[in-house]
């Protein structure tokens, strides 16, 4: 029986980024088709949005439009 090991890297070169390096990278098209965002110093994926929660997201808007008025 022929068994293969594969080497699993030991260190993970990760790197802070601020707001500003963010944001250009976002202005450029870096982040095009990806559902990201940026907490703290690291960018993280986003789920896909669900059905219910763009229910929710819609009512919230009416309700907050209806209070508020339209353009609040």
């Amino acid at each position: 029986m022929n068994t293969t090991l594969l080497a699993r890297p030991t260190t993970s070169r990760a790197r802070q980024i601020s707001a500003d390096e963010y944001w250009r990278m976002s202005k450029v098209g870096f982040f095009n088709d990806q559902r990201v965002e940026f907490i703290g110093d690291e960018i993280v994926e986003k789920p896909p949005q669900s059905n219910w929660h763009a229910v929710g997201i819609i009512r919230v808007q009416v309700a907050l439009g209806e209070a508020f008025g339209e353009h609040y």
